[in-house]
């Protein structure tokens, strides 16, 4: 019996047992309850330091926040309130992102009062050179030397070009002087006899077997120019171009070249001048270079006057004059008729010159072509808006 009093023994060799708390460096692990001494990194509570974000709203967010205080600067101003005494809403009142360009508007044109007018015209001159279905007949005019005649004909026929692309023909009916013709190609090849040869109307040159085609008549334009050109050799001309000729072949030319720009002769020469200021929509009168002998432009209104009536000629002709520096003011408005526009065109040559008009022109020249081109087109423009109503 006393065997079994060993039985205690045993828990005391389990003793060392305790000793197991030995890994009591456990306690010892709460270093990593270095977790405390993290906030060594408390510099956290000091990351609100990014607090500016509270800021932030003051710009963007709040819009009607800055309102109160926009209010302070336009209290001042003589031009917020209206005639019948009530305030308008100003500019200064939107959003900073939703302001539109009339506050910088105004302000250019405050500052540069002549280059806004500048681009506001552009933009209305692109507006009605970009329409649709615009067919017209333009019919360019000369006083004078034809240098300048034939050197406005082919920047308008460019700046039509420049918009409604292969559907614009120029037509070079002075056959003795070429002056169109010269502006646009060196070339010298006949297109305008076999043309007509072609539409039946002169039996100078081959016709076809068939009638002529779109294809056809592009097929024998005169080659060299970027814009279609009809045009006869300066060389051999054939006939002078007359008036029953032109007037028979312009419907049949207008069929596939809805926008056709004539440099005509001048009125003493005859022709087809007085037919084609007749047939076309719009005539542009260009003044002499040196406007030496004002009499040969009021000679010239008092022509289309007498041949279209004067109601008629103030609607549409228009008159390009070499202008005197980029901005100048029209010097001939004594000398035609009160209502007709006058368009100063820089960079008129004195002489005829060669080459493509393109490479000698400038850009106040070019874009006052465009202007003249653009008001050429305003009527046929404003009647398609009307009819494009209708319907």
């Amino acid at each position: 019996m006393p065997r079994t009093g060993p039985q205690p023994i045993p828990p005391q060799h389990t003793g060392p047992q305790p000793i197991q708390p030995h890994s009591g460096p456990q306690p010892v692990q709460p270093h990593s309850g270095s977790q405390p001494v993290q906030p060594h990194t408390g510099p956290q509570p000091v990351q609100p330091r990014t607090g500016p974000q509270p800021v932030q709203p003051r710009v963007p967010r709040p819009a009607t926040g800055p309102q109160p205080v926009q209010p302070g600067p336009a209290a001042p101003g003589p031009s917020t309130p209206d005639k019948s005494g009530a305030a308008k809403k100003s500019d200064v009142d939107k959003p900073a992102g939703r302001r539109g360009p009339g506050l910088l508007r105004l302000a250019a044109r405050a500052c540069l009062p002549a280059l806004t007018v500048d681009v506001d015209r552009h933009r209305a001159d692109r507006r009605i050179l970009t329409g649709a279905g615009l067919s017209a007949s333009i019919a360019v005019l000369g006083v004078g030397d034809a240098a300048a005649r034939g050197h406005v004909s082919a920047l308008v026929a460019h700046a039509l070009a420049a918009y409604q692309g292969s559907r614009v023909l120029a037509f070079d009916a002075d056959t003795r002087s070429g002056a169109l013709r010269s502006r646009l190609t060196e070339s010298t090849q006949d297109s305008l006899n076999p043309v007509l040869a072609g539409l039946g109307v002169r039996q100078r040159g081959p016709r076809p077997d068939q009638p002529p085609t779109h294809r056809w008549a592009r097929s024998r334009l005169t080659p060299g120019s970027e814009i279609a050109l009809i045009a006869a050799d300066p060389a051999s001309p054939g006939p002078e171009l007359g008036g029953g000729e032109y007037g028979f072949a312009l419907p049949s030319l207008r069929r596939w070249w809805p926008l056709i720009v004539t440099d005509l002769p001048a009125p003493s020469a005859g022709g087809a001048t007085e037919r084609g200021v007749v047939d076309a929509d719009r005539v542009v009168l260009v003044a002499d270079q040196d406007s030496a002998d004002p009499a040969m432009l009021r000679q010239a209104w008092q022509w289309l006057s007498g041949l279209l009536g004067a109601q008629r000629a103030a609607e549409r002709v228009l008159v390009a004059e070499p202008a005197r520096g980029n901005r100048a003011k029209p010097h001939h408005r004594g000398l035609v008729g009160d209502n007709v526009e006058i368009v100063p065109v820089p960079g008129m040559p004195a002489s005829a010159p060669s080459g493509p008009v393109l490479t000698s022109a400038t850009e106040p020249s070019v874009a006052a072509a465009q202007h003249v081109a653009a008001r050429c087109l305003a009527p046929v423009a404003d009647a398609a808006a009307v009819a494009g109503s209708d319907a």
